[in-house]
Formats: structure tokens, C-alpha cells, sequence
């Protein structure tokens, strides 16, 4: 019987690294970028691509109740527009990922007007359409640039207002 459970016990390990090997050889030639081995949020991976130019700051569900009243704070809502339709932060401009070029040439020169910072979010961690907008406003010069990764969900959750569009 104890035979029988090493037995069982060596077929399983030696199957279980076998599959971890393999997984690791999978992460690092198929997969691109490769995940690694600490978890990343979407934001994380998206911002850590090549091409990105200069960090982009990352701000918790505080900070961003006090920036959205600034004057000098422009809220951009990368969601689909249906979803900002719904509900979005007050006084958030939609610039969605899926229409980034038809929004972007609407509310161009807002965004350029110096002095202004953008702060960009989306849904929740898991959302990376506000690192792809943040991204993509940096390349067209654009900044500086700040990012709510919690989005939507995370400031409802903390209890402040959402406005909708009538």
C-alpha cells in the first residue's frame, strides 16, 4: 500500500513539472510580452509595451476625487461610449478606445490646451482600454498624463457621484 501511494505521489510530481516546464517554455516563446512571475495589472502590461515613452502615473480612488474638481484636470472615460452614456465619472469627456480617432478629432484642442493634465480610466483593474488610450495620447504628445486603474467600479464602490448622459 505505501508502495503503491509513493508510487502515486512520484507520477504526480514528475507530471507536475513536467506541465510547469512547459507552461514556462510556452510563457517565454509564444507569448508576447511573456507574463512573468509577478502578477501585472492590464494597465501594467499595457504601459510596460515598447513604445511607451514616459512613465505614466498610476492614482488611487482618493487622489482622483480631489483631481476630477481641478479646473486644470481634463477626465477622459476610454470606455465604449454606450457604457459612458451610462454613467461616468462628473465631468468626464468620452474618448473611447473603439472610436479613439472620431473622439480624439472632437475634443482635440481641449486636450492641447497647455497646462491641462489628463487623467484617463476605464471600467476596473482588469481594463486595459485606459492604458491603450493613455498610450496612445502620449505618442501624439500629449500629457502630462495620470491613470485611474480602479475605474469606474473602484470610485462607485468608494461611494461618489456619477453623472449620465440625459
Amino acid at each position: 500500500m505505501t508502495r503503491l501511494l509513493l508510487a502515486d505521489a512520484a507520477w504526480f510530481i514528475a507530471a507536475a513539472l513536467i506541465a510547469l516546464g512547459m507552461g514556462m517554455v510556452g510563457d517565454r516563446f509564444f507569448r508576447h510580452p511573456p507574463l512573468g512571475w509577478h502578477y501585472q495589472t492590464a494597465a501594467q502590461r499595457v504601459l510596460a509595451m515598447p513604445g511607451s515613452q514616459a512613465p505614466i502615473n498610476m492614482v488611487s480612488v482618493e487622489e482622483v476625487s480631489a483631481l476630477v474638481s481641478r479646473p486644470d484636470v481634463i477626465t477622459l472615460d476610454a470606455r465604449p461610449r454606450i457604457f459612458y452614456e451610462l454613467g461616468h465619472l462628473p465631468g468626464a469627456r468620452s474618448l473611447s478606445r473603439e472610436q479613439f480617432d472620431v473622439d480624439f478629432a472632437i475634443i482635440e484642442k481641449e486636450l492641447r490646451v497647455p497646462g491641462h493634465t489628463l487623467l484617463v480610466y476605464c471600467s476596473d483593474a482588469s481594463c486595459e482600454d485606459s492604458a491603450i488610450v493613455a498610450h496612445e495620447l502620449q505618442k501624439r504628445g500629449l500629457g502630462p498624463l495620470i491613470l485611474f486603474p480602479g475605474g469606474l467600479e473602484e470610485w462607485e464602490a468608494a461611494g461618489h457621484p456619477v453623472e449620465t448622459v440625459p
